[in-house]
């Protein structure tokens, strides 16, 4: 970790000035916040409009069987899901016979914190001490080290790696559920994939939960890559979605809103829209 301090000095007259700012710019926000308060209450009046009537006119299948008398309405389908094809990551071949594998990608980099602190001085004036201090960290994020204050000895690589998400099409029944549906499903377990897997995948070490672009993970280095994956299994779920035929599709309100909710496990609609 490392630190920098830097002193600032603002006069008496400045910081008038500054206040007069301040209030003009006090007086636009407060402007913007109540068209902004405004705009939301509407929309979250619409949001609320739109779910009582996807609650009040949804069908609760009795079971996975197509019944065309549904067709065109808000349907809870509920059942076993099967995915229909395999999900690959190409880069480095890891594979997953569930419905969803998201990879993960986080690189160790430096951040720069920012800490200011006021104090005021004889004669109206105003010191401020700035302290800029670099720790070294695992993120998702790339942070451009070109916008540090004190960017020397502390340059980032570009990343080049990022997450990626791969879903495949599914069977529920008699319906057929597309990417886009199945993409509804969240992906909160890990991945054990990678334990039957060779120690070398590529360019990346297989340390059986994770993948490793570097040298050692327990003494990582500027630009080490880490890389983990988590998964949505085949099993049983809950859909709540427009019947179009032998599949899904959003249901959309009288008031344009458009929904289509995925829950892991057998969940009532009371519950889903709760």
């Amino acid at each position: 970790m490392d630190k920098f301090t830097e002193t600032s000095y603002t006069s008496y007259g400045q910081n008038i000035g500054n206040s007069f700012k301040g209030i003009f710019v006090g007086l636009i926000l407060l402007i913007g916040s109540i068209i902004l308060l405004w705009w939301n209450e509407g929309r979250s009046v619409a949001q609320a409009t739109a779910l009582e009537e996807m609650q009040k006119n949804i069908v609760t299948l009795p079971d996975t069987r197509y019944d065309a008398k549904n067709d065109g309405k808000a349907v809870l389908l509920q059942g076993s899901v099967k995915p229909l094809s395999e999900l690959v990551d190409p880069e480095f071949a890891v594979k997953s016979d569930g419905l969803i594998l998201h990879k993960n990608v986080s690189m160790y980099q430096w951040k720069e914190k920012t800490e200011s602190k006021s104090q005021d001085k004889l004669g109206g004036g105003t010191e401020t001490v700035t302290t800029y201090t670099y720790v070294k960290e695992w993120s998702s994020f790339s942070n451009n080290s070109a916008d540090f204050k004190h960017p020397e000895g502390h340059q980032n690589p570009l990343m080049t790696r990022h997450g990626d998400t791969f879903t495949t099409d599914a069977q529920l029944g008699d319906f057929y559920l597309d990417k886009y549906v199945v993409s509804h499903i969240g992906t909160s377990l890990p991945y054990n994939g990678l334990a039957g897997m060779p120690d070398n995948l590529g360019v990346a070490k297989n340390y059986k939960t994770f993948l490793y672009l570097g040298l050692d993970p327990n003494q990582p280095n500027i630009g080490d890559i880490k890389i983990t994956y988590t998964y949505a299994p085949a099993g049983v779920y809950t859909f709540a979605a427009k019947q179009i035929s032998q599949s899904l599709a959003p249901y959309t309100t009288e008031n344009g809103k458009e929904f289509i909710f995925a829950r892991q496990g057998r969940v009532s609609a009371q519950t889903i829209f709760n």
